[in-house]
C-alpha cells in the first residue's frame, strides 16, 4: 500500500504531533454489584468506553473463539456476555457496577482540555486507561496525579512519558492485526473562511465524550477553527492546538448513534483542507458490519453532510 496516499496512515502520523505525552493508569478492576465476582481476574480482555451527557458506558469484549478457552467460558457466563458480530460483549453503564471507576475517568476528560482515551483494557483484575493529551498541560495534569495518587491508594500510575511515534494510537491490546480504519468524506464544500491555502490542513481528533457536543483537539496554521465542525468553548493551549466541541449534526449523530449501539469504537480522527473534509474512524475489523449499517441509519436523516466512503484499510496494511 501506498503510505503516502492513505489517510488512515497520515492521520495516525499526525496524532503523534497534536497529542505527545501518554499517560498509562490502573486501578483495581470491576466487579458486579450483587457479588465480589471480578471481571477477568485471570486473563486480559481489551475495552471501549463512550461518555454521554454525564453517563459512562463500558464495553469489554473478546473476540467469538474466546468461550473454547475454560476460564474465559465461566466469565463470559457469569456476566451474560452477547455474542454479536463476531464479538462477544459485555455491555454496562458504570452505574451498573460496583466501585467508582467511571468518575475519575471522567473527570480527567473534562477538566484537561486536550486529554482523550485512546485505549482501555482489563489485565488480571486490574483495570487500565491511557490517555493521550498535549505536552502544553503537563504542568497541570502532573499536579493533578499528584492529588489523586494521595486522595486514592489504589490508583497507580504505570508510566507517563512521550509519545513519540514508536507505538500507535487506538490500538486494540493482544488484536493489533484486527484494526481497521474506515475514512469518509462528510462534505465535499469546504467552508469558504479558511486562511491558509496550499498543502496546509486542519488536523483533528475526536474524543468518545460528548457534553455541549463532541469533544474535539486539532492541530493546524489555521486563524480559527473551520465553520463546518461547528465549533463552541474554542480555546488555544498553544499557538497551532485548538480544543473545542463539535457540533456538527453528522458527526454528533453519529457518536450517539455508535454509543447507543454499543458499537466498539477506538478514535475518531479527520482532515479539513480546500478540497474536502473527511473523518476516519478506527474500530476492530469485527464491527465494521454493525458501523456500517449504523453509519447507513445517520446518514439517511436529514444531514448537510452526506458520508461518502473512501478508504478502508487495516493496520497491518501499512506496516513496516
Amino acid at each position: 500500500m501506498d503510505k503516502k496516499n492513505c489517510h488512515a496512515f497520515k492521520g495516525l502520523k499526525k496524532i503523534h504531533e497534536l497529542l505527545d505525552f501518554e499517560v498509562l493508569m490502573s486501578r483495581p478492576g470491576i466487579s458486579e454489584p450483587d457479588s465480589r465476582f471480578i471481571w477477568a481476574s485471570t486473563f486480559m480482555a481489551p475495552e471501549s468506553a463512550v461518555f454521554i451527557d454525564g453517563q459512562m458506558f463500558l464495553n469489554l469484549f473478546l473476540p467469538e473463539g474466546s468461550e473454547n478457552d475454560p476460564e474465559k467460558k465461566i466469565f463470559l457466563n457469569r456476566v451474560g456476555a452477547k455474542l454479536q458480530d463476531g464479538l462477544w460483549q459485555v455491555r454496562r453503564r458504570m452505574d451498573q457496577l460496583k466501585g467508582q471507576y467511571g468518575g475519575p475517568m471522567q473527570t480527567a476528560m473534562s477538566m484537561f482540555k486536550t486529554a482523550i482515551v485512546d485505549q482501555m483494557y482489563i489485565r488480571k483484575g486490574r483495570n487500565y486507561g491511557r490517555l493521550l493529551i498535549n505536552h502544553s498541560e503537563l504542568e497541570f495534569y502532573s499536579r493533578v496525579l499528584l492529588r489523586v495518587q494521595k486522595e486514592r491508594p489504589d490508583f497507580r500510575i504505570e508510566y507517563y512519558r512521550p509519545f513519540d511515534g514508536r507505538g500507535s494510537a487506538f490500538l486494540i491490546p493482544g488484536m493489533e492485526e484486527e484494526l481497521v480504519f474506515v475514512t469518509m468524506e462528510f462534505n465535499k464544500n469546504t467552508p469558504p473562511d479558511l486562511t491558509v491555502s496550499g498543502e496546509d490542513e486542519f488536523f483533528f481528533t475526536l474524543a468518545n465524550f460528548v457534553e455541549g457536543g463532541v469533544k474535539a483537539v486539532a492541530l493546524s496554521k489555521y486563524s480559527k477553527v473551520p465553520e463546518i465542525l461547528a465549533p463552541v468553548e474554542v480555546s488555544r493551549p498553544t499557538e497551532k492546538v485548538f480544543a473545542f466541541k463539535s457540533n456538527n449534526q453528522f458527526i454528533l449523530s453519529l457518536v450517539r448513534a455508535l454509543a447507543k449501539q454499543y458499537v466498539v469504537i477506538l478514535g475518531y480522527y479527520g482532515t479539513i483542507n480546500q478540497e474536502n473534509a473527511t473523518l476516519t474512524v478506527a474500530m476492530p475489523r469485527e464491527q465494521i458490519q454493525i458501523f456500517m449499517r449504523t453509519l447507513a441509519d445517520v446518514a439517511n436523516e436529514a444531514h448537510e453532510c452526506n458520508p461518502i466512503i473512501t478508504e478502508v484499510v487495516s493496520l497491518k496494511d501499512f506496516q513496516d
